[in-house]
């Protein structure tokens, strides 16, 4: 209960629990079982109900994960969309998503789970049979709630699993590392077992290399020299900092960004919308007008070297290979990589009709490393000091 609490996929290991108390050899395992799911329920059932009365959807914004990361809402395209249209999703995409995604972590996530070659004698111990039952109960345990971790997983990636897919808080199969460590080091004393050493000194030699080789990788971690602790870029708190000041306490800001802009900078952040300027004629947009007039009007935009770093070069080409010769770029400026390619760095303009148009750090044909523009040539805002 206080894992799914924490992380909602982690609820579902209330399955293998049930399982696992329903197989024991007393008679009251049915009632256990039961009185684990209750239990499981009475935790996290206000919470759910919550979320349900809040938004209309028990895991509120958490539960739109399934359909992320599928060919039609791929990376962060979903969390940037005002009016997306979910009912293209089909089952199809979803299976897509399910297989990639199970191959990617029988190849990559299981072999080194936890960081640790241990893991793989927990995959050899598999074969290896056990005479005593809550043993082998227990690995069944382990083994059930990997299959289903590996599913959880994959269905509930995002694109933040894309920006750091070594530590992630989407690693779910991670929470039963310290289980898989403990039947892989039982391998290997069973392997030990198997050489006859007879001498004490001998098996505390085998077992002090075996300490020593496992812990390697976290022994090597601590021993190198000292790293910057700063991940620039795109992340750079004063930079951050310095222009979250300049909007009101109460402003809203819109950034590629937007966790970094509310942790260091203090200000509400939303993120980039999908597009910088839809077409007139559909209805639904997702541009930076129709979420302008959404709610909250927008009081700076802040673009990150991440946006930099993965401009593209089709807006340019767009504009290259245009069949009549006009004046105006903003017609092939409709997302914001052509915002930034054809208006920041290539004409060194902002589009017309922008409504922030200011650039108090320096002109908008200077953008580089990022680019900050607002409403207003005054700050509105209380510096912000880094601690």
């Amino acid at each position: 209960g206080l894992a799914g609490m924490t992380r909602y996929g982690f609820g579902f290991i209330i399955f293998p629990v049930m399982l696992y108390v329903g197989s024991l050899t007393t008679p009251r395992r049915l009632a256990m079982a039961g009185v684990a799911a209750a239990t499981f329920a009475v935790m996290t059932a206000p919470w759910v109900i919550r979320n349900f009365m809040l938004s209309g959807a028990p895991f509120g914004t958490a539960g739109y994960a399934v359909i992320e990361n599928t060919d039609l809402f791929q990376e962060f395209a979903l969390q940037r969309s005002l009016h997306p249209d979910l009912s293209l999703v089909n089952g199809g995409m979803l299976w897509h998503k399910l297989l990639v995604g199970i191959r990617e972590v029988l190849e990559k996530d299981l072999p080194r789970l936890g960081g640790s070659w241990v893991s793989a004698f927990f995959l050899v111990g598999l074969m290896v049979p056990f005479r005593r039952t809550v043993l082998l109960r227990l690995r069944t345990f382990l083994v059930v709630s990997l299959a289903l971790m590996m599913v959880v997983q994959v269905m509930g990636r995002t694109g933040m699993s894309g920006e750091s897919p070594e530590l992630t808080s989407e690693n779910l199969l991670v929470v039963l590392a310290p289980a898989v460590f403990l039947f892989g080091v039982s391998l290997f004393f069973v392997l030990l077992e198997q050489f006859g050493l007879s001498l004490p000194a001998l098996r505390m030699i085998a077992v002090g290399v075996f300490v020593a080789v496992s812990s390697a990788p976290l022994i090597f971690s601590l021993v190198m020299p000292e790293r910057s602790r700063l991940a620039y870029p795109p992340y750079y708190p004063p930079y951050i900092q310095e222009k979250s000041a300049w909007i009101a306490e109460d402003g809203l800001i819109m950034s590629d960004v937007p966790w970094a802009v509310a942790w260091y900078g203090h200000r509400q952040s939303v993120w980039l919308s999908l597009k910088f300027r839809d077409e007139a004629s559909i209805r639904l947009r997702n541009d930076f007008a129709a979420m302008n007039q959404a709610g909250k009007t927008i009081r700076g935009l802040y673009l990150s070297p991440r946006m930099f770093k993965s401009v593209p070069t089709e807006p340019l080409r767009d504009w290259v290979k245009r069949g009549e010769k006009v004046e105006k770029w903003e017609p092939y400026a409709g997302d914001w990589e052509g915002f930034v390619l054809l208006g920041a760095l290539l004409f060194r303009q902002i589009p017309e009709g922008f409504s922030l148009n200011k650039a108090p750090f320096g002109p908008p044909y200077d953008p580089l490393p990022e680019l900050f523009l607002t409403d207003s040539e005054r700050p509105a805002g209380k510096s912000i000091k880094a601690k």
